[in-house]
């Protein structure tokens, strides 16, 4: 599998894991051509959830997650992004045959 199906089927997973918990889902990622931008650039979608704080996620491989954090507490915006959602990093790993979710780490308001 090449990293953009990868990461396509990552999202997909993710997708139907959130839905299966009641969560709308937001794509949040824009493909033109060969390139994609992340919302805000640091999520890939948005859950939402009546009476909860909307969720944004970015979706990984296990092995890029704390990469993907520090880019994310990294972003100018995140202070302010985070008074309104909350922002989760999702890395999958393959155990056996099957892909499955293995570390979720939130990114939290700080200031």
């Amino acid at each position: 599998m090449n990293n953009r199906a990868r990461a396509a089927f990552f999202m997909k997973k993710t997708q139907e894991l959130f839905e299966s918990y009641g969560w709308l889902w937001l794509q949040a990622e824009c493909t033109c051509g060969t390139r994609s931008k992340d919302g805000w650039g640091i999520v890939d979608a948005i859950a939402f959830k009546p009476r909860h704080t909307p969720i944004g996620i970015q979706i990984t491989a296990h092995s890029a997650i704390s990469n993907r954090a520090k880019k994310i507490e990294d972003c100018e915006q995140i202070d302010e992004i985070l008074k309104s959602v909350r922002i989760l990093v999702i890395g999958w790993k393959k155990k056996g045959r099957l892909w499955e979710p293995t570390k979720v780490r939130a990114v939290s308001y700080t200031h």
